[in-house]
């Protein structure tokens, strides 16, 4: 390939009256330099300052001008540049996008070779699936100049860490596991070594920490064993209660019945008394019937608007002797 290179190089030079548009300008400017804008002077103010933007632009687009044709060899030099580059880029871009695509393919069968070492490792070294995740596979594994060799060491001692990990895992599982079996005999209660996974489910390092927990739980679990078996007894407490009372109401029902039965006389031949007239009365008092039925349930309605309630046994009490009531009243 030809270099570039420079047939005919004219540095541009510009030579112009500067010396003297400088003198020039400068005994101008030097008659406005000690104007003072005052009222009166106003007017002639005005009229300095525009002649002295006139003369500033004037100059200044006179050099703009000469600047534009003195540039127009560097305009042109540049786009035949760019003409000679485009026709590489041409042919450079299939090219580039064909060593990206190989590229890819091998990063991923590199990949691949990474992954069948880490399985490798894995099985050696007995890591658990739990602790897989935390191998890195740094993104510059897959450069090219990233040898295998070295890939495979870094591999190695990061599983090799991480099974030293593991090992300290266990044991400290072990341990706690052994506080919570003697825990359990000595307490008599049923904890099991995973209901502490909510407190450290990845943290198995810090031992005191696990002791501390274990510790904690043991407290609490105690003090709900202790909270159940008040309850318990509580509960059977009122049972045996209920039972109490349910008997002694038993009772007296008993006792009421076989006082009435008692009262009853039985003549096997009635005295038939003699028919008497009856008088007549007559009187504006209404009549009054005892529906004893009516009598129970509004008894028993009272009995339970009392706090709590009574028992269904009382209540039952109260319903029975109305009914008997009633059958005597008729």
């Amino acid at each position: 390939m030809k270099e570039l290179q420079i047939v005919k190089q004219v540095l541009p030079e510009i030579i112009f009256n500067f010396e003297e548009i400088k003198k020039s300008i400068s005994e101008i400017t030097a008659e406005y330099k000690n104007l003072v804008v005052t009222a009166e002077t106003l007017p002639g103010c005005k009229k300095s300052q525009k002649e002295l933007a006139h003369m500033r632009i004037e100059i200044t687009k006179e050099g703009k001008r000469i600047e534009k044709i003195m540039s127009e060899p560097i305009k042109i030099f540049r786009d035949e540049v760019k003409e000679i580059v485009g026709l590489i880029i041409d042919v450079e871009d299939p090219i580039k996008e064909d060593l990206a695509v190989f590229d890819e393919q091998r990063r991923k069968l590199k990949f691949k070779e990474i992954q069948e070492a880490v399985f490798y490792f894995v099985v050696l070294y007995g890591l658990s699936e739990q602790y897989m995740g935390e191998i890195v596979i740094h993104e510059r594994f897959l450069n090219v100049t990233a040898s295998m060799a070295e890939i495979k060491g870094s591999l190695e001692t990061q599983v090799a860490t991480l099974a030293d990990k593991q090992k300290r895992h266990i044991a400290n599982k072990k341990m706690v596991a052994g506080m919570i079996e003697n825990m359990n005999d000595l307490n008599g209660l049923n904890m099991k070594l995973d209901d502490f996974d909510l407190y450290f489910p990845n943290d198995w390092d810090d031992v005191s920490s696990l002791v501390s927990t274990v510790n904690h739980f043991v407290s609490q679990q105690k003090r709900e064993k202790e909270r159940l078996s008040k309850l318990a007894a509580a509960l059977e407490a009122e049972k045996a209660l209920e039972a109490e009372e349910a008997l002694e109401a038993e009772k007296a029902l008993e006792a009421e019945e076989a006082l009435e039965a008692e009262e009853v006389v039985v003549d096997t031949e009635p005295v038939k008394p003699e028919p008497v007239e009856p008088e007549e009365v007559v009187t504006n008092a209404p009549k009054i019937e005892t529906n004893w039925q009516e009598v129970a349930v509004l008894m028993a309605e009272h009995i339970a608007g009392f706090e709590g309630g009574l028992p269904k046994y009382w209540l039952d009490y109260y319903a029975k002797k109305a009914r008997k009531n009633a059958l005597r009243s008729e």
